[in-house]
């Protein structure tokens, strides 16, 4: 499952494409900057309930 820093769960909005996902800041920055949009840090939460970042996101 893919969260936001607050919890929120993102991952069908992944899976849609509505939430476009990259390994950098500054690759999350320019494509957010290109759309006029925004980009935020993007978590994983395993099956033990741990929470790990895996890159940024960017909503479309």
């Amino acid at each position: 499952m893919y969260c936001t820093q607050e919890g929120v769960d993102v991952t069908q909005r992944i899976e849609e494409g509505k939430t476009k996902v990259f390994d950098t800041e500054e690759q999350a920055y320019s494509f957010a900057t290109l759309k006029r949009s925004y980009q935020y840090p993007l978590y994983k939460i395993d099956e033990k309930g741990k929470r790990s970042q895996v890159g940024f996101a960017v909503p479309k």
